[in-house]
């Protein structure tokens, strides 16, 4: 029952956007006056889908007819001229509904957005639409896979950077870290057996797997994504510093393609550019595979 609601609610939510936009694009005068809050209600309900725990989430904007998908990707352009300080807005916006349907892809590789200098030419380049840096995405991670962890709300990646000395996990516009999947029990040098978890957890099957991310490249060339205690207030932190694939750098990836903790129980979770841990709220993820 809660499902259907959500369901419902994202319904609305996106109906709401997209007669907005429909509304404003029906003469210029209305373009004028509406096109900032047609935006807010677009993108709010195309953020509420995108933010749903499972891929059924987007069904909504697949479900757009093929005309009102022609008018959001004909304002969105049209905004993005008027609104010169829009371009992060829009690349948001437009990087959700390239991960929907073919149809909107194709809507939107046509337009000024997906053309060379377009505004989502890299986006459509890195989902493999055009040349880019990654094939398909995949929802499970393979074992042994070299993939970009991409959050899939703000279609940000998870990099490890370097700033003031210390190696940290942050989220950034560009796919900088690339990693390694290993899955826990497969082999990999220097990984410890599975121990059930504080919960008596046993070790769960292929669909939601333990894994590990190892970070090829540097900072912190080889080393493991992973969590631990801070000194200060013991609570625990994401971190990317150990080259042994133990516990603390074991992870469960869900069937809603979150990421837990499986030392701790606690969800990764995106907010801002910082990755952090919550008992509740969790992010998901895209996997998009390196060639």
């Amino acid at each position: 029952e809660r499902a259907e609601d959500e369901g419902f609610a994202r319904k609305k939510a996106l109906a709401e956007g997209i007669a907005a936009v429909m509304s404003a694009m029906s003469s210029d005068v209305r373009f004028t006056n509406e096109n900032e809050a047609a935006f807010a209600l677009l993108r709010r309900g195309c953020r509420y889908c995108a933010g749903g725990r499972h891929s059924s989430a987007l069904e909504a904007l697949r479900q757009v007819p093929h005309e009102q998908q022609a008018t959001v990707v004909d304002f969105l352009v049209r905004f993005a001229i008027s609104r010169r300080g829009s371009a992060r807005r829009v690349q948001e916006l437009g990087a959700i509904l390239v991960g929907c349907s073919p149809s909107w892809v194709e809507l939107l590789t046509a337009s000024p957005l997906g053309g060379p200098k377009g505004l989502l030419a890299e986006e459509l380049s890195v989902r493999g639409h055009t040349l880019g840096l990654a094939s398909e995405i995949s929802l499970v991670p393979p074992h042994e896979s070299r993939i970009f962890l991409r959050e899939r709300l703000s279609k940000r990646f998870l990099s490890i950077t370097h700033v003031d000395d210390y190696d940290c996990c942050a989220m950034t516009d560009r796919a900088t870290s690339l990693f390694v999947c290993h899955w826990v029990g497969k082999g990999c040098e220097g990984s410890s057996a599975w121990e059930p978890g504080s919960q008596g957890e046993e070790p769960c099957a292929d669909s939601s797997p333990d894994v590990g991310f190892a970070h090829e490249g540097v900072p912190a060339l080889g080393c493991f994504l992973g969590c631990r205690r801070r000194w200060a207030d013991h609570d625990w932190e994401v971190c990317c510093a150990s080259r042994n694939f133990g516990k603390r750098e074991h992870f469960r990836w869900g069937t809603d393609t979150s990421l837990q903790h499986r030392s701790s129980g606690l969800w990764l979770w995106v907010e801002s550019d910082q990755v952090l841990l919550h008992t509740e709220k969790k992010s998901f993820w895209e996997v998009l595979e390196a060639i």
